[in-house]
């Protein structure tokens, strides 16, 4: 069963529960991305689509609905590292 889906709204795309999704449960995996710096995402356009997962490193999902996540102070979700 599909969890999410990727949508149109005013101010562009954005990924919208296509299910219910209970505190716990595990979402997506962010294995289609390439690790990138602040800047050179700048320098490319694309820092509306990079994620910041620490202080200074972010990456930038390649598939949808990775490049759809809606980056918010105060976040219903969040990403867990697994490779630690």
């Amino acid at each position: 069963m599909k969890k999410t889906v990727v949508k149109e709204i005013q101010i562009g795309k954005g990924v919208f529960a296509a299910e219910k999704i209970r505190k716990g449960d595990f979402i997506f995996s962010y294995k289609e991305c390439s690790h990138i710096n602040l800047e050179k995402s700048k320098k490319k356009g694309i820092e509306d689509y990079c994620l910041q997962i620490g202080p200074s490193e972010y990456i930038y999902p390649t598939i949808s609905p990775h490049r759809y996540v809606n980056h918010s102070c105060d976040a219903n979700t969040r990403v867990k590292n697994y490779s630690d």
